[in-house]
């Protein structure tokens, strides 16, 4: 298993962020492609300190390897709070190495 630093999203994080979440955004993994307009709404709203978005960078060795976006929203059916996990994007080479269960455990 590889051990990663995981962080918060820092502004100088942008670039390689926005670069994954195209790749990510024109995958199987999603219905829609998103916009650049989207992209960069996201990410800023995870800096402002948002209390419905936060986003987390995955780092080995200070290189960019991934990262994930949680919302955060209230259940009225179960009375607790709740968090989607709504992006999680790994490099390729990244994945199956135990980094994943690392972000959920934390």
């Amino acid at each position: 298993m590889i051990k990663i630093e995981i962080r918060k999203f820092r502004q100088e994080d942008k670039s390689f962020i926005l670069n994954m979440m195209k790749e990510f955004y024109t995958s199987d993994a999603v219905y829609t492609n998103g916009s650049d307009e989207i992209y960069n709404a996201d990410f800023d709203e995870c800096l402002n300190n948002s209390p419905y978005l936060e986003g987390y960078t995955f780092c080995e060795n200070e290189n960019i390897i991934g990262y994930a976006m949680i919302a955060k929203s209230f259940s009225t059916e179960f009375g607790k709070r709740c968090i989607w996990l709504e992006d999680l994007y790994l490099l390729e080479p990244y994945r199956g190495q135990g980094i994943i269960p690392q972000f959920l455990n934390t």
